[in-house]
């Protein structure tokens, strides 16, 4: 397994749990957090459009 599966895994974890405490979140804290991870999951993939 690459370092960019690993973190793409750690990161799809971090969403689960994220998901998990959503309903005891404020909304707008949930949203911030979860489109910051969002984010640090899209990077790969567009750093592997960039590089192709």
């Amino acid at each position: 397994m690459t370092a960019m599966e690993r973190e793409k895994e750690d990161l799809e974890r971090a969403v689960a749990a994220l998901n998990s405490r959503k309903a005891s979140m404020n909304v707008d804290a949930y949203y911030d957090e979860l489109e910051g991870l969002m984010v640090r999951l899209a990077r790969p993939a567009v750093r592997q459009d960039t590089s192709q």
